[in-house]
């Protein structure tokens, strides 16, 4: 009986093995999106310039002009598409400290109104990827 056992498995083992499936270059999808590109994709200038770019873009006014309890630090993650030609695209807010809807807006402005990134690239062609990046808003 366990000899009859081991042997079916053995044949059944065998044939569900999966063949390698070969697609012709001119198949290739044109949407396809890469999880880990060769080169991630970059804000014009690296990190310090997105920095800056926040910093000198953020509108507080607008904020404390809505606000309708006091404010305290609030950090907002603004997760984005970044397309083949650099554009943002499908900003969405990730996650909020706190309730501020004001906050979570002036986000998604900071990040819609950004300049083109450049683009992740795998094998020297562009390629769609995500980002994510964290907004801190400072009330003192």
């Amino acid at each position: 009986m366990k000899t009859t056992f081991i042997i079916l498995l053995g044949l059944s083992l065998t044939a569900c093995r999966t063949l390698p499936v070969v697609v012709p270059d001119d198949e290739v999808l044109e949407s396809e999106v890469f999880i880990d590109p060769l080169e991630d994709a970059e804000f014009p200038g690296g990190y310090q310039k997105l920095q800056t770019y926040i910093s000198e873009n953020m509108d507080l006014t607008s904020i404390l002009n809505t606000a309708t309890e006091p404010l305290a630090n609030v950090k907002v993650i603004v997760r984005f598409d970044i397309e083949k030609d650099g554009s943002i695209s499908n900003a969405i807010v990730e996650k909020s400290t706190s309730n501020c809807l004001a906050c979570q807006k002036e986000a998604l402005r900071l990040v819609e109104s950004m300049p083109r990134w450049t683009p992740a690239m795998l094998d020297g062609k562009p390629q769609m990827t995500s980002a994510r990046i964290p907004i801190d808003f400072t009330f003192e």
